[in-house]
């Protein structure tokens, strides 16, 4: 029979073995000796902690939503677009600007030349003497008429010639307006065959589609304006998730070509009809803030977060999945030298920018925190 005494130095050292079998080190990227885990439990050092950039949260109410992805462009209101052409055709003389130049309200942009401005400009002076004729005939007869010596149907022939040389005498007017040549200086035969064109509005120059000694004709444009001070967005949301979208909800939106920058926006208008097509509504956003590096025309992908709710949540760092299963790092011990954390399995819901739901959040208690930043290389 062996004696007690024999076995139990045996005893210690298989209990010792198995301790140290149970206890492994983690071989993480952390590669600290201090880092210790226990079954279902890990031990972290404050200097472990503290020098791996560690952090402790709570569960916290977040925001969620549901997302609508869609496409679109930027774009800007209809009076901040311009096309410069001409009513009467013309050879271009002269055209100061390049697309890319900036431009101003009331600038010259544009210098034309043609006989028949010439033509127009006669045609409104002869027309504008025999109005004078049919003006002061007509008040003579008026006046003879009124004393009954001549007859009222001579004066209402008088009356009509009267009338219809005013008639051309203000439409020649108005298109020589629009040709943009001063009347008043005709009346000291100051005729011109050159007429210039102006900007209507600010912007820069984006399309040129003409050069001197081209001939343009009416339904030319020879020049495009775009002002990009109120840029939006022009969305094009499907016919099955128009339902979701209201007015004010926000939109997230990048720029492909240019990175991956997310920036905001808010729906302000919603379509009013299907695009028999493709099946799609036009949504109109506007941008929380004006970017000058936007410009007209750009594509872009967005999202926008329709049915708000608020629910338990985590940031998304301090989920660790594992196969099908997602985790978390509780603290449940803490001492002046080292950190004690339980691996608990939590349940997850929809995901937002910054946060995850948490759809079992009893399994937190109110006054324990969760490790944020650095689960993933512990677990």
């Amino acid at each position: 029979m062996i004696a007690f005494n024999k076995i139990l130095p045996v005893l210690s050292g298989l209990c010792i073995l198995i301790s140290c079998n149970n206890r492994t080190k983690t071989d993480s990227n952390l590669q600290n000796e201090s880092v210790v885990n226990i079954e279902n439990e890990i031990i972290v050092t404050k200097d472990q902690f503290t020098s791996s950039g560690m952090s402790l949260a709570g569960i916290d109410s977040a925001a969620f939503y549901d997302i609508v992805s869609t496409k679109g462009y930027l774009d800007v209101p209809s009076q901040n677009k311009a096309s410069i052409s001409v009513f009467l055709g013309g050879y271009i003389k002269s055209i100061y600007l390049i697309p890319g130049d900036k431009v101003k309200k009331g600038q010259v942009l544009v210098t034309l030349t043609n006989p028949q401005y010439i033509e127009l400009q006669q045609s409104y002076l002869e027309i504008k003497e025999q109005l004078n004729y049919f003006k002061a005939e007509y008040k003579r007869q008026e006046n003879l008429a009124s004393e009954n010596i001549a007859s009222k149907k001579y004066l209402e022939k008088v009356k009509s010639d009267y009338n219809q040389s005013l008639a051309k005498h203000n439409g020649l007017k108005e298109k020589l307006n629009l040709l943009n040549i001063d009347t008043k200086k005709l009346e000291n035969n100051q005729f011109t065959s050159e007429i210039k064109l102006y900007s209507p509005i600010s912007g820069y120059i984006v399309t040129q589609n003409g050069s001197p000694g081209v001939y343009m004709s009416p339904s030319d444009v020879i020049l495009g304006i775009v002002n990009n001070d109120h840029l939006h967005l022009e969305l094009s949301v499907f016919e099955k998730d128009i339902l979701k979208i209201r007015k004010d909800q926000e939109i997230q939106f990048r720029i492909p070509n240019t990175g991956e920058q997310i920036y905001t926006g808010k729906v302000f208008l919603i379509g009013k009809s299907v695009n028999i097509k493709n099946r799609s509504i036009l949504i109109h956003g506007h941008l929380d803030e004006e970017n000058p590096e936007f410009i007209t025309g750009m594509y872009i992908e967005a999202d926008i977060l329709t049915n708000k709710s608020m629910a338990s949540s985590l940031p998304v760092n301090a989920i660790v999945e594992s196969g099908n299963k997602s985790f978390i790092l509780v603290l449940i011990k803490e001492t002046k030298e080292q950190l004690v954390f339980e691996k608990r399995m939590i349940k997850t819901g929809r995901l937002s920018e910054k946060n995850i739901e948490i759809l079992n959040p009893e399994i937190v208690k109110h006054n324990e925190k969760v490790l944020v930043n650095g689960a993933f290389y512990l677990l």
